[in-house]
C-alpha cells in the first residue's frame, strides 16, 4: 500500500473536484446520497474562524489517482469541537485497511485535541462505516434524524408574524448571537457571538440563506438554508436546512417552526426539488414528518475512546 500523506488543506479546483468525486462514489446508493460539489467540499474543509488550516490525509494509487481521503477541521475555541471528514475510501479499494490507516493517522495528528473531535454524520444503515469506528475503539457521541422533503412545501403563515430576508445593509450579528444563545444556552459565549460570521464563511451562503420571523417588536426566529447549485445529471437540486434559532417564549413553537421552515426552504431555493435536514431534536423531527418531511435514516456520530456522550452542535 502506498504511504499516506498529510497536508494543510488549501482550496484547489482540481483537488476539490477530485475529492467531490470520491465523496460521491462513497455516498452513492446509501440513504444520504446527495449531489457532492467542489463547493460543498470546500465548505467542509474550510477552517472555522481563526482555527488552523484543516489537516487533510490523502492516499493515491500507483497511477496517481486519489483512492482515499480524510480530514480534521480543528476546533476554534475551548467550547467548540473539531470535526472529522471521512475517512472516504473508494468502493473499488475498500476492505484493505485504508480507512483504519487514515483514521489512526488523523488521531496521531490530533494528539491531545483528539478528546475534542467528533466524526461527520454516518447513516446507521451504513454498517461497514459504523463498524470501522467500533473496531477502532470509538464510542457513540450522539444521534440525529435525517429527513427529506419534496419542494416546494405547502406555504404556512403565522398570524402576527412576517417572514423576510435581511436587507443588504442590515447588521443582524447581535440578533443572531442572542437567538443562538437562547436556542443553545450551553454554547460558549464566543461561539454565539461569531455565529453569523461562521455561517457566512461558507461559500454556499447567499443573501437568501437567512429567513427572519418577526413581529412589531423583535425577531423571534431565524432559519439558515444552504442552497446547493450543481449540474450533476443524476441528482436533483437540493437545499440544506442548516439551523433554526428560535426564542424560547415565542408564540406556538411547533407552528412557528413549521411556517419558518416552509418560508426558508421555498424562498432560498426556488429551483431545488429536495429539502434536507439533520436534527438531534427528535420532537422536531416528529413534527416535521407532519409537514411533508420523511425520516430517511438515523445519523450517528462517534468520538475517540470511551469518554461518554457529549452533545454535538447544530449540523451545517
Amino acid at each position: 500500500m502506498n504511504p499516506l500523506s498529510f497536508v494543510d488543506y488549501q482550496p484547489n479546483p482540481a483537488l476539490d473536484t477530485e475529492l467531490a468525486a470520491l465523496a460521491y462514489a462513497c455516498l452513492r446508493g446509501w440513504p444520504d446520497q446527495r449531489p457532492i460539489t467542489a463547493a460543498l467540499v470546500r465548505s467542509r474543509l474550510h477552517p472555522i474562524g481563526h482555527a488552523p488550516a484543516t489537516t487533510l490525509g490523502l492516499h493515491h494509487d500507483d497511477h496517481g489517482a486519489l483512492t482515499a481521503a480524510a480530514a480534521i477541521r480543528w476546533p476554534t475555541g475551548t467550547g467548540d469541537v473539531g470535526r472529522i471528514w471521512g475517512p472516504l475510501v473508494h468502493p473499488t479499494t475498500q476492505r484493505n485497511g485504508l480507512g483504519r490507516a487514515l483514521l489512526d493517522g488523523i488521531l496521531t495528528v490530533a494528539g491531545t485535541i483528539g478528546e475534542r473531535i467528533t466524526t461527520a454524520e454516518i447513516p446507521a444503515t451504513r454498517l461497514h462505516g459504523c463498524a470501522l469506528f467500533h473496531t477502532a475503539g470509538w464510542t457513540l457521541s450522539d444521534n440525529a434524524a435525517l429527513l427529506r422533503c419534496s419542494l416546494p412545501l405547502p406555504q404556512a403563515d403565522y398570524p402576527g408574524l412576517r417572514f423576510r430576508h435581511p436587507r443588504p445593509d442590515e447588521n443582524i450579528r447581535d440578533v443572531v448571537a442572542k437567538l443562538y444563545h437562547l436556542t443553545y444556552p450551553g454554547a460558549a459565549p464566543d461561539i454565539s457571538a461569531h455565529t453569523l460570521a461562521r455561517w457566512s464563511q461558507d461559500e454556499r451562503f447567499q443573501p437568501c440563506s437567512l429567513t427572519l420571523a418577526e413581529d412589531d417588536q423583535r425577531t423571534v426566529a431565524i432559519a439558515l438554508v444552504y442552497p446547493l447549485a450543481h449540474t450533476h445529471p443524476d441528482e436533483p437540486a437540493e437545499a440544506l436546512l442548516g439551523d433554526i434559532l428560535i426564542h424560547p417564549d415565542a408564540y406556538d413553537e411547533t407552528l412557528l417552526r413549521q411556517a419558518l421552515i416552509a418560508h426558508a426552504l421555498n424562498s432560498a431555493s426556488p429551483q431545488a426539488s429536495i429539502g434536507r435536514f439533520i436534527t438531534t431534536d427528535l420532537r422536531l423531527a416528529g413534527t416535521l414528518t407532519q409537514s411533508g418531511f420523511r425520516l430517511i435514516d438515523t445519523i450517528l456520530r462517534y468520538k475517540p475512546g470511551h469518554r461518554g456522550v457529549t452533545p454535538a452542535g447544530p449540523v451545517t
